[in-house]
């Protein structure tokens, strides 16, 4: 199943529910060991429960969110 919603890398767009822009900047900042986003949320859109193999940074400017730990 294609999740492709305009976004150059499919399998990142299939986590989002709604109207998001997504710049990467793995090309400014130069990360080893995995891509960095930038995801602005417009109004009402959200990420999809999903969950990494390994970790995940979050930093959030502005807005209210939640987080699921899994154990």
């Amino acid at each position: 199943m294609s999740c492709s919603i305009g976004f150059v890398i499919p399998e990142i767009s299939c986590n989002f529910i709604g109207p998001v822009k997504l710049h990467g900047i793995s090309d400014i900042t130069k990360p080893k060991e995995h891509d960095m986003f930038h995801v602005i949320f417009k109004k009402l859109a959200r990420t999809k429960l999903h969950y990494h193999t390994g970790g995940q940074l979050l930093i959030v400017t502005k807005g209210t969110g939640s987080l699921i730990l899994y154990n």
